[in-house]
């Protein structure tokens, strides 16, 4: 199910991109999407404070301007990403709480919906399970994700995905036979989303009910600028997932970007002895590993560097502020997609719809990444290349649906067992026909 989630919200920010709507298009819609769904830690199956009430946040950022729009203590708005774009669009502000944030959804016409909307079975079973655990006192709650639960539970692993060409290697499984029962109840966190569109343009989103047993009033990193997620179209998008009073403190989103651009200076040979040592190890993996050609004409992109900048990142964190499970999605500003973990496990989907090579330019491509339980979605690549000025611009991404796009996803990535971080280089992906976002889309549409 968490599989499922993912893949239909990254279709549908592929297909908001494929359609000629921006990165922040994307996001929007590839976070509503999992927000809608029950099963996911947002929106209609966020979990319950210790009073049994739900209290969501959400964060929007513009990489172009890097300019976010956050909101928290959300009640009643079925959509809090919508919302907190609101207050990044029509607002001089960038935070708003409570009820300041819900007046402004009434004001521009969003969904309200009763309280009770919110609130499922499985997370008021959740509620008692943690109120019941706790011995005595007032305890910090855990991460929603057990490690016992999720140690006995089947996980997907990359290796034994299809390959690129979508042909599975004897005996593999297909990202399409997960068990939906096969996840623990408690196995699904916070989502969001990241994207990269054909102007160039990065964009990050995410959302959460926060952790179960929380505190009334208690704010985690999700709508915290540069924290829950950051864009900046020179260093990337990132979207963070995890124990927010540990991702506050190293600033993670802000901390992987900046990771990414460490490493682009490392590459280039310049600022190299100055390099911290982790940053100069993760370099020479992200050298020496590369990323194949994702398909046909479409460029050589640096899925190795966001992977190995997203890698650096949560070491850094776990070494200077602790990291009791964390969960990242990262685009670079050349279109590279990695995501890192150092949770037991996560889902994640990811897709890009390639372009037909400009003349004389770099090769282009369009496309889109999720992931949900203990990491945050992903969604969109539109430009791979490694160089910043051979991004391609307006109609590098056709709205015709001939063609294919590339698509992957799981529940698991390899494990680095030096850094004790599952974190991959190169998705596998599998081609997908284009008219496949056509039923996507027509299907968020109906909700």
């Amino acid at each position: 199910m968490a599989v499922a989630g993912v893949s239909a919200a990254v279709k549908r920010g592929l297909a908001a991109l494929v359609n000629g709507g921006s990165a922040l298009d994307a996001v929007e819609a590839a976070t509503m999407v999992m927000e809608d769904h029950p099963f996911f830690n947002a929106g209609r199956g966020s979990v319950l404070t210790r009073e049994g009430q739900v209290e969501m946040d959400a964060l929007i950022v513009d990489g172009k301007t890097v300019h976010p729009g956050a909101v928290t203590m959300i009640r009643r708005v079925k959509n809090p990403i919508r919302v907190a774009r609101k207050v990044m669009e029509k607002t001089p502000h960038v935070f708003i709480a409570g009820a300041g944030a819900e007046e402004l959804a009434r004001r521009e016409g969003l969904e309200l919906v009763d309280p009770s909307y919110f609130i499922t079975e499985v997370r008021q079973k959740q509620l008692q399970r943690a109120l019941e655990e706790e011995s005595s006192g007032v305890v910090q709650p855990e991460d929603h994700v057990h490690a016992a639960a999720a140690a006995a539970a089947p996980v997907l692993d990359v290796a034994r995905m299809p390959a690129a060409e979508g042909k599975p290697a004897a005996g593999a499984r297909t990202v399409f036979d997960i068990d939906p029962l096969a996840a623990d109840e408690g196995d699904h966190d916070t989502v969001g989303a990241v994207a990269i569109d054909m102007h160039g343009n990065v964009a990050a989103a995410t959302s959460t009910g926060g952790l179960t047993a929380k505190w009334a009033g208690r704010i985690g990193d999700t709508p915290v600028f540069g924290c829950g997620g950051f864009a900046d179209n020179e260093a990337g998008a990132c979207s963070t997932t995890g124990t927010g009073e540990f991702i506050i403190r190293a600033m993670l989103a802000k901390a992987v970007c900046d990771a990414y651009e460490r490493l682009q200076i490392t590459a280039a040979g310049s600022g190299a002895a100055g390099a911290a040592p982790a940053d100069a190890d993760v370099a020479a993996a992200s050298t020496a590993a590369g990323a194949a050609a994702r398909v046909g004409c479409a460029a050589v992109p640096d899925d190795a560097r966001a992977a190995a900048a997203a890698e650096a990142a949560l070491v850094r964190m776990a070494a200077r502020s602790g990291d009791p499970g964390t969960g990242l999605i990262f685009v670079s500003p050349s279109g590279g997609v990695g995501f890192a973990h150092s949770s037991p496990r996560m889902s994640w989907a990811a897709a890009i719809a390639p372009a037909p090579c400009p003349t004389g330019g770099a090769p282009a491509t369009g496309g889109a990444a999720a992931g949900g339980p203990t990491v945050d979605a992903a969604a969109a690549s539109a430009a791979a290349s490694d160089a910043r000025a051979s991004v391609p611009g307006a109609g590098a991404l056709s709205p015709a649906r001939a063609g294919t796009f590339l698509f992957a996803a799981g529940h698991e990535l390899p494990l680095n067992h030096a850094t004790g971080v599952r974190v991959v280089a190169a998705l596998p992906f599998a081609e997908l026909p284009l008219a496949e976002l056509d039923v996507v889309a027509a299907a968020a549409a109906s909700v």
